[in-house]
């Protein structure tokens, strides 16, 4: 009977106990040497550091120009395109003539503004005389009242053709009875860029008719967008890094405004940012942007401690005569260091440089 109770025990510790080769195979997959790692110099161990962090909060946005740098040009008289000067990207000097257009019916007020103003000069002496003779009696109140009143009455439609003339673009002062303007020029207010070119040559216009847009790039803003639940992180003065797609480099803001009413279209709150002029921003451009928010102190690892592996973060944890790989949560970083929940034992010792290096042994051991 004992030795049958003995066989029985034997076979239960047998089966409890794995066999010793695989044992040692787990182990090794585990965790590495770190007196095998030290040996690459490019690897280093250390402590984490306390720094300064912000937390980020994520958004897009577009590179704009405010509305008082965009201007639409249309001409106040109707007629038809005879030139335009420029075409859709180029610069535009303060006071050039961007386009310009014909129609037969300035010439009729042109004619009417000169017979007007003969007819205005002559009553303007007339006056002088009557103003005379009244003052030596010579004449009656009656004679001086009408002539009066022709003069103003002459004055009001010269001055009125004069201004109607001038707002379309004619220069009254170069008219005579032998030299008509017969073509308007329609002026650049202010020194910009030709953001688009909306008509073409021979085309008849009216008031109403969008001929030229112009865009002044002196005052490009950032324009963010914010979901309404992340609007209690934001405020003025916060510092907003960005990035465009044409290049890899990354650009510096600061919030100046944050308008409090939301879109109604999609419930999201504009951010208004200021940055310093750059030649590779351009108005239209959109932008990955990030707002750095709340500030914090915490235990933070340099960045090439830490491996990245798809959207998983890991840290490489000393234990003793190993190191361990482990998952970081709750990751927040800037430029040069990167915090976590795993990292903020200040008694704990890291790989601080080389996790790269790490990561290509892990993966050599695990084949």
């Amino acid at each position: 009977m004992k030795n049958i109770v003995i066989l029985l025990s034997c076979i239960l510790i047998g089966a409890c106990n794995p066999p010793a080769d695989k044992t040692e195979g787990i182990e090794q997959d585990s965790s590495l040497s770190i007196e095998e790692l030290l040996k690459n110099s490019k690897i280093e161990k250390g402590k984490a550091q306390i720094k300064e962090l912000n937390a980020a909060l994520i958004c897009n946005g577009r590179i704009e120009i405010p509305p008082s740098d965009n201007i639409s040009i249309h001409s106040k008289s109707d007629g038809y395109i005879t030139k335009i000067n420029y075409l859709p990207g180029e610069y535009v000097k303060k006071g050039s003539l961007l386009l310009s257009i014909e129609n037969p019916s300035i010439i009729e007020k042109q004619r009417l503004f000169l017979e007007t103003k003969a007819d205005f000069q002559l009553a303007e002496k007339e006056l002088a005389r009557k103003t005379e003779l009244k003052e030596k009696e010579a004449t009656s109140s009656r004679e001086y009242d009408a002539v009066l009143s022709k003069y103003n009455r002459l004055m009001a439609t010269y001055n009125g053709l004069k201004s109607e003339l001038q707002n379309i673009g004619i220069n009254v002062s170069r008219l005579s009875s032998t030299s008509y303007q017969n073509s308007i020029g329609i002026f650049a207010k202010t020194s910009s860029y030709v953001s688009s070119v909306d008509v073409n040559k021979g085309q008849y216009i009216t008031a109403e008719t969008l001929l030229m847009q112009l865009a002044s790039n002196s005052h490009l803003h950032l324009e963010l967008k914010i979901f309404d639940s992340d609007a209690a992180r934001v405020q003025i003065g916060q510092k907003v890094t960005f990035n465009i797609n044409s290049s890899s480099t990354e650009f510096n803001a600061e919030i100046v405004h944050i308008n409090p009413v939301l879109d109604a279209k999609d419930g999201s709150l504009k951010i208004h940012c200021h940055f310093e002029d750059n030649e590779e921003l351009k108005a239209g451009m959109f932008v990955q942007a990030v707002i750095l928010t709340e500030t914090e102190h915490v235990l933070a690892l340099p960045k090439a401690a830490v491996l990245k592996e798809g959207n998983e973060f890991y840290g490489f944890k000393v234990q003793e005569n190993e190191v361990e790989k482990i998952a970081l949560h709750n990751v927040k970083s800037n430029d040069q260091w990167i915090t976590s929940v795993e990292i903020q034992d200040s008694l704990n010792q890291w790989i601080t440089k080389g996790s790269y290096y790490i990561g290509e042994v892990e993966s050599t051991h695990s084949h």
